[in-house]
């Protein structure tokens, strides 16, 4: 049910993965681009989708974003021919996704609450509730807290009816933060822990669960409850680990959250040199304005509490700086930047400064957003209750339910994997068909004189013996000489290496070898590939880089789209067929 859902996430780990010049990522672009003319149905799609994500990394460029909105129209368009709810739900959240990071929160409040009718209308919950996530997210961005108030209730209420648990979750966790904003801690701890009591247990949720336990630390602080901050630290670094293990990636700003809780700790218990050292990592991780300005305000801090007035100040006139060039100071710094002065002597200016901070402070109507929270929790306890009663009644029939479902799931795995194994074996035949007739076309190779047919009145400086030369010339150094297992190999060396220029190049290879270069190179590279997975025990980054891919992601890619298998199954299954044959 949540494939799609995840699709986005797959998208980022791809893009942010790669690490490609602006030019590379236009040839990408490109070549996306004809995978959607070429291909339909599912496939259609997910090219459609790689390609708004490698636009949506860009959207804070208005016309990279005007482009992303055309790739999701079109997108849409073959979304809805093809039926496809899920997919026009993906494509909602990534379009809110993109104007909220963008700080287009108008935008926002206009397209979402078509946004909600469509997927409601065709029950597309998980994208339902994550567009009202942004709705909500945006209304606190904004600090309107009575609409914000407005939508997590009304969120609240569709997913309660429905007993949708991610739904519930969302929501209570849009009201912790609005807690949060107005100091009320310990409601906020309170809605974040029955937050991720709704989330634990599903993959999908660790990116939110991240930002709970980073929300609930920062409560915890507040409230300066340290002996139950110890625990939900460790909690925390855990939902860290298994989130990156999930993506299979580092995910640098939940690392960061992590540390400032970490440091924000040690700053409270005294223990300041560990302090220093946790804002350290963030500086060397993140060189972003806000992460900027979070190193500047604990080193302040840090520096006011070793009576080192001079440093701190230095750090807080930095972080105000920063502050200025991005909106305008906090009024907490101000007031921070105030104690140092008092604390050096420097009175006058420290009233003034106090004074200014005052004045950017205003009134949030925190008694009426009280009320509303307490009616809204007051509400969950109620409908916790209910559910409860219920879930006692329904534990046999899940459990049942479960085991008919697992005794299921288990004989089309086993009959799947049968299958699989079937074709693979077939695969490996194939493969050492199509690897013994290149080996034969090569040593066909190896003993030619001439590319083409004798001319009696040829000239060597006539074109036709000039690409005769250049063949065996590229004859010698790919099949002799084996320089394509060289992993630094490129086409512009190899153009340097002859004296030649790419257009000679490209031709020569067409006319001795009737293929591409890049394709001739990885094909001659895989054929050493499959003799080193049969006679070897090498790892795959040992025979990738014997070969000369270079790295175990292009090897495997390479061989997955020429054989459609990966090179581990390819090894144990032609190892196994070398057991079984009569010797």
């Amino acid at each position: 049910m949540k494939l799609f859902g995840t699709l986005f996430l797959i998208c980022f780990c791809f893009f942010s993965s790669l690490r490609i010049s602006a030019q590379e990522n236009d040839v990408v672009k490109d070549s996306l681009r004809r995978v959607i003319a070429s291909t339909q149905g599912e496939e259609k799609l997910k090219a459609y989708m790689y390609l708004a994500t490698a636009y949506f990394f860009e959207s804070k460029d208005e016309l990279k974003m005007d482009t992303m909105l055309t790739i999701y129209s079109e997108m849409d368009k073959e979304a809805r021919k093809q039926d496809n709810i899920k997919m026009r739900g993906v494509i909602r959240c990534n379009i809110l996704a993109a104007f909220k990071n963008q700080g287009n929160f108008d935008e926002v409040f206009r397209r979402a609450p078509e946004y909600l009718t469509l997927l409601e209308k065709g029950q597309s919950w998980f994208h339902y509730y994550n567009v009202y996530r942004y709705l909500v997210d945006s209304y606190l961005r904004v600090y309107q807290f009575d609409r914000a108030l407005a939508e997590a209730k009304t969120m609240y209420d569709k997913a309660q009816s429905f007993n949708h648990k991610d739904g519930m979750a969302l929501a209570l966790y849009a009201m912790a933060q609005i807690s949060g904003k107005q100091d009320r801690w310990e409601e906020a701890v309170s809605l974040e822990r029955q937050t991720i009591e709704l989330m634990k247990g599903d993959p999908i949720n660790y990116p939110i669960m991240a930002n709970v336990y980073f929300d609930m630390c920062q409560s915890l602080l507040s409230l300066e409850r340290y002996d139950e901050l110890e625990p939900e630290l460790k909690a925390f670094e855990n939902i860290n680990r298994l989130y990156e293990e999930n993506v299979k990636r580092e995910i640098p700003t939940t690392r960061a959250n992590l540390w400032e809780c970490y440091a924000r700790y040690y700053i409270a218990i005294n223990k300041l040199d560990k302090a220093e050292q946790y804002y350290n990592k963030i500086d060397s991780a993140l060189q972003t304005t806000a992460y900027k300005i979070l190193v500047h305000h604990g080193r302040a801090k840090i520096y006011r509490l070793r009576k080192q007035f001079d440093k701190a100040l230095e750090e807080v006139n930095r972080l105000i700086k920063l502050e200025e060039q991005t909106s305008h100071p906090d009024a907490g710094d101000l007031i921070l930047k105030a104690d140092i002065l008092a604390e050096m002597g420097n009175c006058k200016e420290a009233v003034e400064l106090a004074n200014q901070s005052l004045s950017l402070k205003d009134s949030l109507g925190k008694i009426e957003y009280a009320r509303q929270l307490d009616g809204l929790r007051t509400q969950y306890e109620v409908s916790k209750h209910i559910v409860e009663k219920e879930r006692n009644r329904n534990y046999f029939l899940l459990a049942l339910g479960g085991c008919i479902l697992l005794f299921i799931l288990l004989a089309i795995w086993i009959y799947y994997n049968r299958k699989i194994t079937r074709k693979n074996r077939t695969l490996v035949s194939q493969i050492k068909e199509l690897q013994s007739e290149q080996e034969i076309r090569n040593q066909s190779l190896l003993q030619k004189t001439s590319f083409q047919m004798p001319q009696s009145n040829a000239s060597e400086l006539c074109p036709e013996s000039r690409r005769d030369k250049l063949c065996l010339a590229l004859r010698d150094l790919l099949l002799k000489d084996k320089i394509y297992r060289e992993s630094t190999l490129s086409r512009d060396g190899l153009v340097e290496r002859l004296g030649i220029n790419r257009f000679d190049l490209e031709d020569a290879f067409l006319f001795c070898f009737g293929i591409p270069y890049s394709e001739y190179i990885n094909q001659l590279r895989l054929n050493d590939a499959i003799v080193v997975l049969e006679e070897s025990d090498l790892s795959m980054e040992e025979i990738s880089e014997k070969v000369g891919f270079g790295t175990v992601r292009t090897f495997q890619m390479q061989f997955r789209k020429k054989y459609n298998m990966s090179p581990r199954d390819y090894r144990k299954l032609a190892k196994e067929k070398k057991v079984r044959q009569p010797s």
